[in-house]
């Protein structure tokens, strides 16, 4: 994903598209099922055709409120994140794409991932214990993203990664209007209730971006 520091460049000029994409990696006890039911939702809004329904709006808006109320209920838990907000036109699409395919190749979808046994070619552990949950869209520069923006543009620079900004960045996105989502994915990694990633996953290649979530 993009590394770059956005605030320097946010508003260079301009946009006509905007990226947010908000991650964030929760720990989990083996009794907890806030997993099961962020899947859950979108598995009934893929069911109903309304997740990827841009007729349907007001619908795809409600999913997004269903899900980040229940990632905000895990707030005590919120270990690690990582966020970006890329409004220069073609670039937040490009964005889009860098994390779209980086989720992707993330997901487990070899025996060998899901197991139960240590397979070093796939995990590092078989401990079980955290959940990544992605948002990112990709928004047409209207009136409710020119809000967001002024919204994320008075964070504390200081608290990027502090369980405050994580929170209003996912409050942020529920009061975009996605009547103009051009583009959206929602991830929860691992994709299966059996699985889930250790904390030597999470140190391991690939995820070095993510920063330590703070109080």
């Amino acid at each position: 994903m993009n590394r770059r520091g956005f605030f320097a460049s946010l508003f260079e000029e301009t946009p006509t598209t905007v990226f947010l994409g908000v991650q964030v990696v929760y720990s989990t006890l083996r009794q907890d099922d806030s997993a099961t039911r962020l899947r859950s939702v979108i598995a009934e809004a893929l069911a109903h055709q309304r997740y990827d329904a841009l007729s349907r709006s007001h619908e795809k808006r409600a999913v997004y409120k269903r899900l980040t109320t229940i990632l905000l209920e895990q707030q005590p838990f919120w270990e690690y994140g990582y966020w970006d907000c890329i409004a220069h036109n073609q670039d937040a699409h490009t964005e889009f794409e860098t994390w779209l395919g980086e989720l992707q190749a993330a997901m487990a979808t070899e025996p060998e991932e899901l197991g139960s046994t240590v397979d070093e070619l796939h995990r590092l552990s078989s401990d079980k214990s955290y959940v990544v949950v992605t948002f990112c869209v990709v928004f047409a520069y209207t009136p409710s993203v020119q809000t967001a923006l002024k919204t994320i543009e008075q964070l504390d620079e200081e608290e990027m990664h502090s369980k405050a900004t994580f929170t209003t960045l996912l409050h942020t996105m529920n009061t975009l209007n996605f009547e103009h989502c051009e583009r959206d994915a929602v991830f929860v990694l691992p994709g299966t209730a059996e699985d889930g990633f250790s904390w030597e996953d999470l140190h391991s290649e690939g995820w070095q971006y993510l920063k330590p979530i703070i109080w």
